[in-house]
C-alpha cells in the first residue's frame, strides 16, 4: 500500500466467510452493519467481540480514534 494512503485506509472484515458470520450472529448483512455501526457510535464492543470479528481490534481502535468524531457527530469523542 502506498505510504501516503496507509493512515487513511482501514481494513476490517470477517475472519472467515462472511456468510458464516451472518449465520452465526443470526443477522443479515444490513442488520449486522447497523449493529457494528451502533457499537462504534456508542464506544461499545458487544458485536465486535464475536470470534470472527475480534481480530479487528487494532484496526477498529485506529478507526474510532480517527473518524468517530465526524462520523458520529452526536457521539462523545
Amino acid at each position: 500500500m502506498p505510504e501516503d494512503l496507509r493512515e487513511r485506509v482501514y481494513v476490517i472484515g470477517s475472519l472467515d466467510e462472511p456468510e458464516r458470520l451472518l449465520a452465526s450472529m443470526r443477522k443479515n448483512a444490513e442488520k449486522l452493519g447497523e449493529a457494528l455501526a451502533e457499537d462504534c457510535s456508542r464506544g461499545t464492543d458487544e458485536n465486535w467481540r464475536h470470534e470472527m470479528l475480534a481480530h479487528n481490534e487494532g484496526e477498529l481502535s485506529r478507526l474510532r480514534t480517527n473518524v468517530r468524531h465526524f462520523l458520529f457527530t452526536d457521539a462523545e469523542a
